[in-house]
């Protein structure tokens, strides 16, 4: 059983790395080295889409945290038992790495600000669904066509801030990206939890909005 864990975690991170590259042009080359000056991070932030990148990045990984922590409450409130909100769990996580597989076609073929929008739609209306849908079957459903969903954007906000990154400053362009990330961790689940008070469906809805700010954001950043 260990093994095949094993072996399974391994495979995952293999299709996940090779989603990502398959997404980033031929020619890109990422340095190594990280110029931390403070010359460099305002030169970085002011490359023209950084901002909207960082931000939808951090809405994409705000959002599966926030799913992670909340989902299995919701479960425990429509009287799921642990069995059930595993399986829901691992259906929203096999969702998000499955598109994975494909996001490279997907992406030559409909392009980036197409597949963020998209990604970020059905991400908006399955968190609505969530909110309201309590019938098991159901909520399996919605979450793997959201999970799905859910998977396109942090591979390829990866791929969109290596694009518009001067070739000297990418390393430093992807950290503070990965910073952005770790601050919406941070931020949007602690508003989350303030909001739970009034409900757990209010959680899913403030998702919802997350992700139509997001969909504003990209629509206004690439054209």
């Amino acid at each position: 059983m260990g093994k095949a864990a094993l072996y399974t975690t391994i495979v995952l991170f293999v299709a996940a790395t090779l989603s990502v590259l398959a997404l980033f042009p031929k020619n890109q080359k990422v340095k190594s080295s990280v110029d931390l000056s403070a010359g460099a991070v305002r030169k970085v932030l002011s490359v023209k889409g950084y901002k909207s990148a960082i931000f939808v990045a951090g809405s994409s990984t705000a959002v599966v945290d926030v799913m992670l922590i909340f989902l299995p409450l919701l479960g425990r409130q429509l009287g799921f038992g642990s069995t059930e909100i595993g399986i829901l769990l691992a259906i929203r996580a096999i969702s998000s790495m499955g598109v994975r597989v494909v996001l490279g076609g997907i992406n030559d073929r409909f392009g980036m600000k197409n597949i963020l929008n998209a990604g970020a739609l059905i991400t908006l209306l399955g968190s609505i669904a969530i909110a309201f849908v309590s019938e098991f079957y159901l909520l399996a459903i919605v979450i793997a066509i959201t999970g799905f969903a859910m998977g396109i954007g942090q591979p390829a906000t990866m791929a969109w801030v290596s694009r518009i990154s001067d070739p000297d400053h990418r390393g430093l362009a992807i950290s503070i990206r990965l910073t952005s990330n770790r601050l919406g961790q941070v931020v949007v689940p602690a508003v989350a939890g303030s909001i739970a008070i009034a409900g757990l469906g209010s959680v899913f809805l403030l998702l919802a909005a997350l992700q139509a700010a997001s969909i504003v954001v990209t629509n206004r950043a690439l054209k």
